[in-house]
């Protein structure tokens, strides 16, 4: 599974869980919104999506990260992040153009809902 860190747009920031193809089976996203001076909550709003889809550092293979454009600080604290547990987790990492991620993640798909 691919762990994909968006801190690009000013103010938000964004996380995802993409199949391990990368071809944009989305298994879950959730954008944060983050005042512009709070870049060292990122980490913090990472483990809660992780923690709430219970996903444990093991299940992921891959880590990806917007490099951008976007916000200059907001882009340099997430390819820090990623880098930083990418290289505990012994995982490979890989920055990405902002204009590729629109292919990463499409809509969660929704299950229909069961007639009751």
């Amino acid at each position: 599974m691919i762990l994909f860190i968006d801190t690009g747009e000013a103010e938000s920031v964004r996380f995802a869980l993409i199949n391990k193809q990368g071809k944009g089976a989305n298994l879950a996203q959730k954008k944060f919104s983050i005042p512009r001076s709070a870049n060292h909550t990122t980490l913090a709003h990472l483990e809660n999506f992780l923690r709430a889809k219970k996903i444990a550092p093991k299940d992921v293979t891959k880590i990806m990260a917007s490099s951008g454009p976007g916000s200059f600080n907001g882009i340099r604290a997430g390819l820090s992040i990623a880098q930083a547990l990418a290289l505990a987790w012994n995982i490979p990492f890989k920055a990405i153009p902002a204009d590729e991620t629109a292919k990463l993640l499409r809509p969660v798909p929704r299950r229909p809902k069961s007639a009751k």
